[in-house]
């Protein structure tokens, strides 16, 4: 594992355990919900979206994966059901 993808990870870990999920689970779910989205909107831009596929192609590696008939770059997916009543 190079450096960039060891440090990234490393540092993700740290700010989901101590700060992300300790200030969702202040909230109600639902609260949580609405503010995950408000969030996930404020990325929803081409040049944010264009920054944060380099930064995913310079820490993740492709690791094709089928599924279905239909051959995936990654085998993680967001699901759909995240954009419930959005769309």
């Amino acid at each position: 594992m190079n450096l960039l993808r060891a440090t990234f990870l490393h540092l993700n870990d740290i700010s989901y355990q101590f700060i992300v999920r300790r200030l969702i689970f202040l909230r109600t779910p639902q609260d949580a919900h609405e503010d995950v989205m408000r969030l996930l909107k404020c990325f929803d831009y081409p040049a944010m979206s264009a920054g944060l596929g380099l930064l995913h192609r310079a820490v993740f590696e492709a690791h094709l994966t089928e599924v279905g008939g239909v051959s995936l770059p990654n085998p993680f997916i967001l699901a759909a059901g995240l954009v419930k009543g959005e769309g």
